[in-house]
């Protein structure tokens, strides 16, 4: 009886909102964090065990002449520390990646929460159709202006510099090309989403590709209006999105691709759960 009750206690109420959550921002980074933390665990924990063998073998085996057996025995010390130091190399290297890309992407998130308020459909690590590469988008926004798929490309600050150039489509700080593909990823993540939301909403419509650095002033030699690709400072996204030189889609189709986007992603954790 009281089981009963308590299902029929637990069916009648409900959640404190009706806000249905899909993905967070930085969702993907997250994941591949935890993937390195584990594949550190792992290796660290070998290299553990190997040195802990190789100490009990010693400390038992004290006496042994055997050339051959401490031969053995420093090889196992030696590679257990060569293991552990390269694990942990790489971890710490590879933390230190994805926590910039995180911290990027959680920036541009929080700038886009205005458009929520303007009425627009905001996404964040939308799963792509492409593989291997890009695996996810960044950041979508869907509204009267338009569609728009934004990379984040996060760049940590040295010095007192906190320009990025650019020019013929290059980035570029004092001079130096930077090494990045993230105006190529921004178009290859504009073409998908436009192949989701005409395959999810029958609707062929442009998305406008960006490329959002955060926290940096971007100079370059051609206006937002004039550039394929936008690149900007996170902090101006709104306002061009926003801009009156955007035109505008038809009355409620932005709620019809919002729509069809939520069903891809609803189709994809389906598929992956």
């Amino acid at each position: 009886m009281r089981g009963r009750r308590a299902r029929r206690k637990a069916a009648a109420s409900r959640l404190p909102t009706q806000h249905e959550l899909l993905t967070e921002p930085g969702a993907s980074l997250r994941e591949a964090m935890l993937d390195q933390t584990v594949t550190f665990a792992t290796l660290f924990g070998i290299a553990t065990g190997m040195f802990s063998c190789a100490l009990s073998l010693a400390f038992t085996q004290i006496l042994n002449q055997d050339r051959l057996f401490w031969f053995m025995i420093a090889s196992i010390f030696v590679g257990s520390v060569c293991l552990g130091t390269v694990a942990a190399r790489r971890f710490l290297s590879a933390m230190d990646r994805l926590g910039t890309g995180l911290h990027g992407e959680q920036a541009v998130a929080f700038v886009l929460k205005d458009l929520e308020r303007l009425g627009y459909s905001v996404f964040h690590d939308v799963p792509s159709l492409r593989r291997p590469a890009p695996a996810n988008i960044d950041h979508v926004d869907i509204g009267p202006s338009g569609v728009f798929a934004i990379e984040t490309k996060t760049i940590r600050k040295r010095g007192n510099n906190y320009t990025i150039e650019l020019k013929d489509q290059q980035l570029c700080i004092n001079g130096h090309p930077l090494q990045s593909d993230a105006i190529a990823q921004a178009r290859a993540v504009a073409d998908d989403l436009a192949h989701i939301l005409d395959r999810f909403a029958g609707q062929q419509c442009q998305v406008q590709p960006a490329v959002a650095i955060p926290g940096w002033f971007v100079r370059a030699d051609k206006i937002p209006w004039q550039q394929s690709v936008w690149v900007v400072s996170h902090n101006a996204l709104v306002s061009l999105i926003t801009s009156p030189h955007r035109s505008t889609l038809p009355n409620g189709l932005d709620k019809k691709l919002a729509g069809a986007l939520r069903a891809h992603i609803r189709s994809v954790d389906a598929s992956t759960s």
